[in-house]
Formats: C-alpha cells, structure tokens, sequence
C-alpha cells in the first residue's frame, strides 16, 4: 500500500494525473454543447397553458420567424391611379417576376385602396445569409 503512495505521490505521476484530468474534461465538455439541442427552455413549459403568457407564446409562434420578410412596392397617385398607371404596375410586377433575384418570392396581384389613390405590390424574401443575385438587371425605381 505504501508503494502505491509512493507512487502517486511521484513527480511524473502528478503531471500524467493533471493530463489525463484535462482530456478527460475536454472529451466531457464537447458533449456539454449537444445539451441545447435535447432540452426544452421554452418559458411556455414551465406555465400551466390556460396562463396568458403561454397564450401569448402561441400566438407569436404563428408570425413569421425572420427567415421571411415581405418586399413591399408601393404605387400613388394622389388624384387616383388611372390605367395608365394600373398598366404601369402590371408590367412591374411581371418584370419584378422575370427579374432572376433568387431568394425573392413572385410578387402577388396589386392591392388597391378603398379610395382607389393606392396599390402594393408584396413578395416574400428568404433570408439566406448572404445578398440577393440576379441573371439579369432588375428595373430601376423610379419616383414621381
């Protein structure tokens, strides 16, 4: 028993304890990261559902995450938007569609106002990291 003190005690034995002790909190540590993904911290599981925070939590959970905004064009005319300028957005919107920029979604139908002065154009665009690109040019923007 002695001998094994002895040992323990030595001066390479401390160092090889201190290295062992690291690799083995280095291979314990990698594993600690992987945690995040098996647990649930949502503040929603720790309230009963009938709780108006858990309610609350629900009902964001239906908009969009901000992996999707919307591309918003926006025509007016302040004495109404006549054909010409109903032609007008009706061209944009099929250029805005051939225009190639590949994390913009295809625009919808114009949304006109009650009062006829007003029409929006929307297409959703997919967050991906970098910038948009384009094959071709799309139109300028123009203002009146």
């Amino acid at each position: 028993m002695r001998s094994l003190i002895v040992f323990a005690a030595g001066r390479r034995t401390k160092f090889l304890i201190c290295a062992v002790a690291l690799v083995l909190f280095g291979v314990a540590g990698s594993f600690a990261g992987q945690l995040s993904s098996v647990q649930k911290n949502d503040s929603s599981s720790f309230l009963p559902g009938s709780a108006e925070s858990s309610k609350a939590l629900a009902e964001i959970r239906r908009y969009p995450s901000g992996e999707v905004a919307p591309a918003v064009v926006v025509y007016r005319r302040d004495g109404g938007l006549n054909a010409v300028d109903k032609a007008l957005i009706a061209t944009n919107r099929t250029e805005l569609n051939a225009s190639g920029l590949s994390n913009l979604g295809r625009f919808g139908p114009a949304a006109l106002s009650r009062d006829g002065t007003s029409a929006l154009l929307t297409a959703p665009v997919r967050a991906s990291g970098g910038t948009p690109t384009s094959s071709s040019r799309p139109p300028p923007v123009f203002t009146r």
